[in-house]
């Protein structure tokens, strides 16, 4: 079913389109000495670094003018984007600047009902970004900084012998490991295979808006900073925490849907520490574990 696309370009954006699906589909390629697979590890981090840290992972205003994507109708304004489906309705609205998109972000579901919201740092999510479940109730909440993760990829290009994120060390241990923390979809879906990743963000607000069980956010990369919430549908919190500079840092707690407590631990840059507690459904302790300071388990008590 082909739907009719309208596109108002101005002057200047159009003489830059061309220009800009370039850089898209380059940025996309990897052309270094070794075309890395996923089990490749600390061996090649050169390549690493140029194939997952250099090359920015964002959508652009071009990704939205494209032949591929005939049933959305696209109107581009003044530092504006408004997509709608056939039927008039809004898909979703952005602001954009000299080509990436920058400022608020908003996308609805077919039915009208907001599916998400926050803001936009040149393709970057920053500051508070929430989802909603099709009934209006919160689904998820994300805490993002932009900057921060550029100053930490910058210090991973530069080698920095040493650097105040505990992120960059990771990268020397395990560059994959680390690169995971980067991952948008990741965020929300921590078991997802990249094979399953959207290549234009139209594709992922057209998945959102029919209110599919697996959330695509409309970035690539992220970095977590301040506080993490997963909601169960009738507004129960499934796990909560805080980040710091892409890491778990803090008190950890997971829950089950009938408001019981199934785990409670602390974190320190993204590792286990001290005692965590394991209850089952009814809210009893079963498990107790001790763990140290680099995050290993150093003593285990059973109460079953």
């Amino acid at each position: 079913m082909k739907l009719s696309i309208l596109i108002l370009l101005f002057p200047v954006l159009s003489f830059q389109f061309a220009k800009s699906q370039d850089k898209i589909n380059n940025s996309s390629t990897f052309h270094g000495k070794k075309n890395l697979q996923p089990d490749d590890h600390t061996h090649h981090i050169l390549s690493l670094k140029f194939a997952y840290i250099h090359l920015e992972k964002k959508y652009y205003v071009a990704d939205l003018i494209h032949q591929n994507h005939p049933d959305s109708l696209v109107l581009l304004m003044p530092a504006a984007i408004v997509a709608r489906n056939k039927n008039g309705d809004t898909l979703f609205t952005v602001e954009y600047r000299r080509k990436n998109l920058h400022g608020k972000w908003m996308s609805w579901y077919i039915h009208g009902h907001l599916c998400d919201s926050g803001r936009l740092d040149k393709g970057i999510p920053d500051g508070e970004w929430k989802t909603f479940y099709p009934d209006g109730s919160l689904r998820y909440v994300r805490h993002y900084d932009a900057f921060l993760l550029r100053k930490i990829k910058s210090d991973i290009l530069r080698e920095n012998r040493y650097s105040f994120y505990e992120i960059v060390s990771l990268f020397k241990k395990s560059p994959i490991a680390a690169v995971n923390h980067f991952d948008a979809v990741i965020s929300f879906h921590p078991h997802t295979s990249q094979d399953h990743h959207f290549k234009f963000l139209t594709d992922r607000v057209k998945h959102n808006s029919t209110a599919h069980p697996y959330y695509f956010p409309p970035y690539l990369e992220s970095l977590h900073h301040g506080l993490y919430i997963n909601y169960y549908p009738d507004g129960m919190i499934r796990d909560s925490g805080y980040y710091k500079n892409g890491l778990r840092n803090g008190i950890w707690e997971e829950w089950v849907e009938n408001r019981k407590i199934k785990k409670l631990g602390l974190y320190q840059n993204g590792q286990k520490k001290g005692t965590w507690k394991y209850y089952n459904d009814r809210g009893k302790l079963l498990v107790l574990k001790e763990y140290n300071a680099k995050g290993k388990e150093v003593y285990l008590k059973k109460f079953y």
